[in-house]
């Protein structure tokens, strides 16, 4: 290949002599014929002149003007003033080319091979700018119709969230007017206007009694009711109590019970008569505080001592109770 690029082509143009393919016949009218056509006779003077290469300005123009900055992608002057902006870019040296009137001619082909050379290497830089410039309006054309449609998505939900805002704005001004003129009507008869506000006053109030519930018979606190609930406090307190009393009630030992008949009676005959009588009824009640070796005896004793303080004269019963404690 090396061998061969060192080397100057030659064309041979061969010519029909006659039309017969025969030897010995020669017809001149055939060949004058194909040497007008073929340019033979052009071919004849140029070659003459020392010129291999000969081409309109338009088509080397349109061909070659990529090798030129200055007159890619597209020349706005002449043709001949473009050709020879190319040739002066592509450093052609005076006797490499001349230019006619509407065509150029080139010397030597060597010339004519090195600027073809150069615009097959063009090519492919000429390929990948086609490529980036098609990627580029490709995407960019993808990219405005997502960015149309994404418009149109952003602004159909901005209309959705603003409606769903504007609901929840009436629905909290209706809600607020019909608390405000229930609050106006709380203590009249239950009516339409405020029977959503006495709903919520009941609600409310029954959440805060099931956090505030007595948590033993003894203790009386009870959360207060508001006017619209206080016949329901009022069935809640006894019913509730009622239900505490059966459970502790429930929960009992055979002993505990039996104890706790006997602090019954001792409240029988105490109450009222002994002046640290209140202040005994929280301490648990002992059948018995002597020693365990007198315990049978103790019991009878006790009873015994009891009956007899009960029938003795009011004034007696009552020094000697005075100063007897017995829990």
């Amino acid at each position: 290949m090396i061998t061969l690029m060192s080397k100057e082509p030659s064309y041979v143009r061969c010519i029909k002599p006659n039309e017969f393919k025969r030897d010995g016949i020669f017809d001149e009218n055939i060949i004058k014929h194909q040497v007008k056509y073929l340019g033979l006779m052009e071919n004849l003077r140029v070659r003459r002149a020392g010129f291999c290469y000969r081409r309109g300005f338009d088509f080397f123009l349109e061909r070659y003007k990529s090798l030129c900055p200055a007159t890619w992608p597209k020349w706005k002057g002449s043709l001949k003033e473009g050709v020879s902006r190319l040739c002066e870019h592509l450093k052609f040296t005076p006797d490499q080319y001349k230019l006619g009137k509407t065509k150029i001619f080139i010397r030597f082909p060597q010339t004519l091979f090195d600027i073809e050379d150069q615009f097959q290497d063009r090519k492919h830089g000429l390929v990948t700018s086609i490529t980036a410039m098609y990627r580029m309006h490709y995407n960019r054309t993808k990219y405005l119709k997502l960015r149309a449609a994404t418009i149109v998505f952003a602004k159909h939900w901005r209309r959705v969230l603003a409606q769903r805002y504007a609901k929840r704005y009436r629905e909290a001004a209706t809600t607020v007017r019909i608390f405000i003129k229930g609050f106006i009507t709380r203590n009249q008869p239950p009516c339409p206007e405020n029977q959503r506000f006495l709903e919520f006053v009941r609600a409310n109030w029954c959440n805060t009694l099931k956090k505030n519930l007595p948590k033993n018979v003894l203790d009386k606190k009870w959360p207060a009711a508001p006017p619209a609930c206080q016949e329901a406090s009022v069935i809640l307190k006894a019913v509730y109590y009622r239900h505490m009393v059966r459970k502790y009630v429930q929960g009992l030992s055979p002993q505990r019970k039996e104890l706790l008949q006997w602090k019954l009676e001792a409240s029988t005959l105490l109450r009222n008569k002994k002046a640290c009588y209140e202040n005994s009824i929280p301490v648990p009640f002992k059948s018995t505080y002597l020693s365990k070796g007198m315990h049978r005896n103790s019991q009878c004793f006790h009873i015994e001592l009891l009956v007899s303080l009960y029938s003795k004269s009011n004034n007696l019963q009552i020094d000697i109770v005075q100063h007897f404690s017995i829990p």
